[in-house]
């Protein structure tokens, strides 16, 4: 069919077949609970969707809406549809929100508002994941891009609850914008994102929280492989493998885990890449597919299709693998199975069309418009509804591949990241500038039930449970007040993972106490963290604390005991155990003649960092710091870290001549370092030679902060201090600092306030540097008088 004229905002789909889901559990067929869609793999089962419209003429578009554009696919639930999407962008109150509009017609409902702060997303990749429905509980989840995790009232839009997952867990937020898609089973619903936490897990590593989805309690906390390559969003796939419940999922560490959903056991693992993965497995029946765009394990090809028996234990990737196709680059799109074909949409908007069974390429990949593809197809009507950035497409199966029903391309404001999704007959397709709901007629058709994947999966694996096999202790993280008392509850799964019933245990604890009902008590007056083990017969299970007293707080590492490093010889000690993000950057050390906390520069990726000393409610708190970078060395003549000249050029002017003034390029060594209080950072910016005050670093120029003009020199100790206080929905910032030894002077130095302000949060440190080491001591955290 030949190209529609004019080709000015136009999208190409791909429309398959959908297969009969007998005698499986239903939701109605209203609901598109999940980006996937009911049973999670992109199928549509309802009245025939239309195949072409007409933006700019309005032909088989039934309403748009501008506000709901943006990067984030979007679900339906009971009449309404559910987006995640930039709040009022480019302005200096830009946030993140979840908006609600009438699914029939387009009229906002509500919307639910909350900041991006300390993240090193740009705005315009907020809105990156997308929200999961929950009909069971009638609740809207959220995963901001600043790892902000909130559960929603469908109905209203009020907050049930809200988690700062990066603030109490270590969750990365990176410039990347990955961020993971959140998934409910039964009473849980499921978070991961890269985690730099505290004690075990210090170390950076692609970890999943289990929340109870009613109050956001921690169930179980695991991971996969420590020091991954990347940060990904690989939305896991709830299955039913021979009667064991199974959240399927690829990592981080380049290969596609099971975990168990309830108790998040890990039951195997299968190695796909040499990076991480990012497209969402497709599980079908006992068998898993899943692409990847990264290099492959066993030479230096670039991308896979892969199919593997989802059968074993352990590492099962020499056993499990049925076919694979090296060289398709499918980083980003789901891959959907039509009749007895597997379909990929590769980053370069290329269609492969694959033979289920045997992997044999059916035809040549068809070129789609453009040359990039972020979202994935939708399978509808026998055919493949696709969209590349800057193209929409409906394909249909032919004996040699796939052929265009229809095919038009978009305007470039109307560029495409997210994937279309269906329901009741209507379409609704997600541009960067708008949200279109595109059908035949004005209000939504009546149509049978569909089968829920989530629904289909829970009854299929609950029981009878066998003996018990594993504990969970519940909660699995939690932080309290130093001296507070918090009730812990033993419960027993079999080995399929299905709850046996609550249990007496015997309960012991690293540090505070813990009686013989599971009522555990931390220290009172002091910084500590405990693991406390429950043990039932042979089997235990573990959950960890952290406890805080109140303000005011002292640091100065002096109690902190050293030794030396059995592989570098190193005298170091440990940051205090509660804190999060610290472990894994930071080290102490006696420097000046004095234990101080240093972050370091050795460790891979660990040129930025974050770390929080306290609790999330806290608010209206000074937080001060003596503060120093290292000299680097780099940029004087005859150092041994300074790049040499030849020979002949030995004096200061040869030098500057090869290597630029050495004053300046130890300038532009120089560290950014700072402190973080009620989630603002004061940064002593050494580059720039400033000093600023800001809450979401690449919005400095259109979201609130303030900068000076700031002189200072590595190799001196400074003091830092940083006050931020609430007035009504308001933060008022105040900064100062002075060089160690001299009188605190009495002016602030540098002062803002935030009129969305954020209202409470840990504080914390924070330290961007390549070259030099960034040392802190002498830290009070105080209330404001």
């Amino acid at each position: 069919m030949p190209l529609r004229r004019p080709l000015s905002r136009v999208l190409t789909c791909l429309s398959i077949a959908v297969g009969a889901f007998a005698a499986c559990p239903t939701i109605p067929a209203a609901d598109w609970p999940d980006w996937r869609g009911p049973n999670q793999d992109r199928h549509y089962a309802g009245p025939t969707l239309v195949t072409t419209f007409d933006p700019e003429q309005g032909t088989n578009v039934v309403w748009k809406n501008d506000e709901a554009g943006g990067i984030s696919t979007p679900v339906i639930m009971g009449g309404k549809l559910f987006t995640l999407v930039r709040h009022k962008p480019g302005t200096p109150e830009e946030a993140e929100k979840v908006l609600c509009l009438d699914v029939a017609t387009g009229t906002k409902l509500w919307e639910n508002v909350f900041n991006v702060y300390l993240s090193d997303v740009p705005a315009e990749r907020v809105g990156w994941s997308a929200v999961v429905a929950d009909p069971a509980s009638n609740t809207v989840f959220a995963h901001g891009v600043c790892g902000v995790f909130t559960a929603i009232d469908a109905a209203t839009g009020a907050t049930k609850w809200q988690r700062s997952l990066h603030e109490e867990f270590g969750f990365l937020s990176t410039y990347g914008g990955r961020t993971n898609i959140p998934v409910v089973f039964e009473d849980l619903v499921i978070a991961s994102a890269v985690v730099t936490g505290w004690g075990d897990t210090a170390r950076p590593a692609h970890r999943f929280l289990g929340m109870d989805k009613a109050t956001g309690v921690v169930r179980w906390m695991n991971g996969t492989k420590e020091l991954p390559e990347d940060t990904t969003y690989s939305t896991p796939s709830l299955a039913d493998f021979g009667g064991t419940a199974a959240l399927v999922f690829g990592s981080s560490d380049g290969s596609v885990w099971n975990f168990q959903p309830r108790t998040g056991k890990a039951a195997w693992s299968f190695k796909l890449s040499r990076r991480g993965i990012n497209t969402a497995p497709l599980v079908d029946g006992d068998t898993v597919i899943i692409s990847q765009s990264e290099e492959n394990l066993d030479n230096t090809s670039m991308g896979s299709a892969t199919v593997f028996k989802a059968a074993g234990s352990g590492d099962i990737t020499a056993a499990a693998a049925i076919w694979q196709k090296k060289g398709v680059m499918d980083g980003r799109s789901m891959p959907v199975v039509l009749g007895d074909r597997i379909y990929f949409l590769d980053d370069g908007a290329k269609v492969y069309a694959f033979d289920k069974a045997t992997g044999a390429p059916v035809g040549r990949p068809q070129k789609l418009l453009g040359t990039i593809v972020r979202g994935s197809p939708l399978v509808a009507d026998g055919k493949l509804y696709a969209c590349s950035t800057s193209g929409w497409h409906v394909l249909e199966p032919t004996a040699e591949g796939v052929k265009f029903v229809n095919r038009m391309r978009f305007d470039e404001e109307d560029e495409v990241t997210a994937s279309p999704i269906a329901a009741n007959g209507l379409l609704y397709l997600t541009t960067g500038a708008r949200l279109y709901c595109l059908g035949s007629q004005a209000a939504p058709v009546a149509s049978g039930p569909v089968p829920s994947r989530v629904e289909a999966v829970s009854a299929a694996t609950k029981g009878p449970a066998g003996e018990p096999a594993w504990v969970q202790i519940v909660p699995a993280e939690a932080q309290i007040a130093a001296g507070e008392t918090l009730q812990l509850t033993a419960r027993l799964f079999d080995a399929a993972g299905r709850f046996v019933k609550e249990s007496p245990a015997t309960f012991t604890a690293s540090a505070g106490t813990v009686s013989a009902d599971g009522a555990y008590t931390a220290p009172a007056g002091q910084h500590a963290a405990a693991i406390v083990t429950a043990k039932v017969g042979g089997l235990e299970g573990k959950a960890r604390i952290r406890s805080m007293p109140p303000l005011p707080w002292r640091f100065d590492f002096d109690e902190i005991p050293l030794a030396a490093d059995p592989k570098t010889g190193v005298v170091k000690g440990e940051p205090p155990l509660p804190w999060i993000g610290m472990r894994y950057r930071h080290v102490v050390r006696e420097v000046d003649g004095s234990k101080c906390l240093v972050k370091v520069t050795t460790i891979p990726k660990g040129t930025r960092s974050q770390g929080w000393i306290g609790p999330i409610t806290l608010h209206d708190y000074v937080i001060r710091a003596d503060i120093r970078a290292r000299e680097t060395g780099v940029g004087k003549p005859g150092d041994p870290a300074t790049p040499t000249t030849s020979s002949s050029d030995t004096d200061a002017d040869a030098f500057t001549k090869a290597f630029g003034n050495p004053a300046a390029l130890e300038k532009a060594r120089m560290p950014d370092m700072g402190l973080i209080a009620q989630r603002y950072t004061l940064d002593l910016m050494g580059a720039a030679q400033q000093l600023q005050l800001r809450s979401w670093p690449p919005q400095v120029a259109t979201h609130f902060s303030k900068t000076i003009p700031f002189p200072w020199e590595a190799g001196r100790w400074y003091v830092m201090k940083l006050e931020a206080r609430t007035s009504g929905p308001s933060a008022v910032l105040r900064g100062k600092v002075w060089p160690r030894g001299e009188p605190e002077p009495d002016a602030w130095t540098i002062h803002a306030t935030h009129a969305a302000g954020n209202l409470q949060g840990s504080p914390g440190f924070f330290g961007n540097s390549k070259d030099s080491e960034i040392y802190i001591d002498n830290v009070t955290v105080e209330p404001v008088q």
